[in-house]
């Protein structure tokens, strides 16, 4: 599945060719637009994920019900207020973060700058892995990322994970 969220029609040209010639490399895709109907990132996100909307985004659950993931766009508050507003998020879903646990990554994915954290915790079926990737669109756009993990989901699925996480742009 891609997930669209604003760039000039020349990108769009350019990502849509792009996107084509990737689509064998993640599966069966379906179209999400974020925020509105203008396009400002593409995230693959495979079929058998079972993808649902949002309210500005999608979420989706791995085959095996081990790992969840939600990408969303937001505007760009400052890096503290994005990292708190998706703790309270993950608490409310029973995420339990261990703070002590935090790594953190800078990194380019394709033209768009990515800021990744890493922690471990714990939900109402055992220990878990968290993700929250904050992908820099423009000045006041971002997309988030939010993913969390059993252990043996995170082993399975972490390479799936990856291709998210690398296919953003």
């Amino acid at each position: 599945m891609e997930l669209n969220v604003v760039f000039p029609i020349a990108r769009v040209a350019v990502l849509a060719i792009l996107s084509l010639t990737m689509l064998p490399l993640y599966g069966r895709a379906k179209t999400f637009e974020l925020p509105d109907a203008n396009l400002a990132a593409v995230i693959y996100l495979l079929d058998s994920w079972k993808p649902s909307e949002v309210e500005n985004g999608v979420e989706a659950t791995s085959p095996d019900g081990e790992t969840y993931v939600a990408i969303e766009a937001a505007t760009a508050k400052g890096m503290n207020a994005l990292i708190e507003e998706d703790v309270a998020f993950l608490t409310k879903q029973g995420v339990v973060i261990d703070r002590s646990t935090q790594q953190t990554h800078d990194m380019q994915s394709n033209s768009m700058p990515a800021f990744l954290l890493h922690w471990t915790g714990k939900d109402k079926d055992g220990p878990t892995a968290v993700t929250l990737g904050i992908f820099g669109v423009t000045d006041n756009l971002v997309v988030l990322m939010t993913a969390w993990s059993s252990p043996a989901g995170d082993k399975a699925n972490g390479a799936e994970l990856t291709k998210i996480v690398v296919s953003a742009r």
